[in-house]
């Protein structure tokens, strides 16, 4: 892409001077990137920085406290692996003030490691953000291959240009998070007065560096120490942070910190659903944020939990009215052996609490409602031990469920106490009929 405004033509000429990343950058990257490390399996154990192969007796120990090389004298962290070559990546990025310009480099970093042979590090320069005082930006990058489900599978013999960035994959690529950023970076002088200090707080540099610039509210976060609220606003909480912005500066105003973003957002929520004043410090600033937050949980399930059994209430009356008039004709019907008892389930209410009992969903699935079903609970005494279903068109036990859907010990008796009483059924059946 040719530079066509008067920005880009501007960093197209200041970019002409732009030295190339020192051998001293360029180490630097490759010590923080890469851990020194190394393979062990079953016969030896082999060093992935300079490839030098030894015999341990042994594999568990130099896992779990590491090793030394005797090849080239560095502590490695081992781990388990049969591996003969290895490759890894990563990236470290560069902050450099270039004239009024901010330039954030970003370098792709590819180590090749083979046994009986040192690594060998390739270093390809794929990416430079180009941002000036007021946030204008620009990307020059590397091409990438376009037919590859990968975002960054970069053609590192291709030019370093002027890119779109408007694409999907140039936003991905200039959201990535690099593996280590160098330590003597410079910056503009705009950047330090919006409160700067060499934390990125684990986001991108140019995603932080440009927000930084032309985001006031990220510029109040970071100045006020709001470290954890700047992290949420940055990821997926900008919303939240737009909309409870008041709140927060009465936190700020108030020199509270605050210490959990998503549980804080939480409890704003929480206190905006009983209508509680959200630009008090009384309830922005809570002394224990942890229990208010779960306070006003606890009140906002009880009261649903009212809501609902007020709900369930209101609907159990118009569905006991509908009970009455399909099985009304047999409530009062109960037959007993002297040790069971087996009775009609009379109210809605009998079946929630029949199921709650033994752990069934009698309730649950609205058995009260099947017109051609006759539910009957089997009880020693007041507690019940079985629940029936019997089929009123065949007069036929379609099930007898006891705790937790599993038949009981009572289980054979229950359904002879039933058959051998079925005639009372019919009676009553037949009677109600016209």
């Amino acid at each position: 892409m040719k530079p066509r405004t008067k920005f880009h033509k501007k960093v197209a000429l200041v970019r002409q001077g732009l030295k190339p990343a020192t051998e001293k950058q360029i180490n630097w990257g490759i010590g923080h990137v890469f851990q020194r490390s190394g393979f062990i399996n079953k016969l030896s154990l082999w060093c992935l920085e300079c490839g030098h192969q030894w015999k341990v007796k042994g594999n568990l120990m130099p896992v779990l406290a590491g090793c030394t090389c005797p090849g080239c004298d560095r502590e490695l962290k081992i781990s388990q692996s049969r591996k003969r070559k290895h490759e890894e990546a990563a990236y470290f990025t560069i902050c450099s003030k270039v004239k009024e310009f901010q330039v954030i480099r970003t370098f792709y970093l590819t180590r090749f490691c083979a046994r009986n042979n040192a690594a060998r590090v390739a270093c390809t320069e794929v990416m430079q953000h180009w941002i000036d005082g007021k946030g204008n930006f620009c990307l020059y990058s590397k091409m990438v291959n376009g037919m590859s489900y990968y975002y960054d599978l970069w053609i590192k013999n291709s030019d370093m240009e002027l890119r779109d960035y408007t694409t999907r994959g140039a936003i991905l690529r200039s959201e990535i998070v690099p593996n280590a950023i160098y330590a003597k970076g410079s910056f503009l002088p705009e950047i330090k007065r919006n409160g700067f200090t060499g934390d990125f707080h684990g986001h991108s540099p140019f995603v932080f560096l440009r927000r930084l610039l032309i985001d006031s509210k990220m510029e109040t976060l970071l100045k006020s120490g709001q470290h954890k609220m700047l992290r949420y606003y940055l990821g997926r909480g900008a919303s939240s942070v737009d909309k409870y912005w008041n709140s927060i500066k009465i936190c700020i105003r108030n020199g509270y910190t605050i210490p959990s973003a998503s549980m804080w957002v939480d409890y704003i929520e929480l206190l905006a659903h009983f209508n509680k004043d959200l630009l008090s410090s009384h309830y922005v600033c809570p002394v224990d944020l942890k229990i208010s937050h779960d306070t006003l949980v606890r009140k906002k399930r009880e009261a649903f939990e009212r809501a609902r059994i007020a709900e369930m209430r209101e609907k159990t009356e118009i569905a006991q009215i509908e009970y009455q008039k399909q099985k009304g004709a047999f409530f009062g019907l109960a037959f007993t052996n002297g040790q069971i008892t087996v009775k009609v389930l009379e109210t809605v209410q009998d079946f929630m609490l029949e199921g709650d009992r033994l752990k069934h969903c009698v309730f649950a699935s609205e058995y009260y409602k099947r017109p051609d079903s006759l539910v009957l609970s089997a009880r020693i005494g007041d507690e019940p031990i079985e629940t029936i279903e019997l089929s009123l068109s065949n007069l036929k036990i379609l099930q007898a469920r006891g705790w937790d859907n599993k038949p009981t010990e009572y289980h054979s008796e229950i359904i002879n106490l039933v058959d051998s009483n079925l005639h009372a059924i019919n009676a009553i059946l037949t009677k109600s009929q016209p």
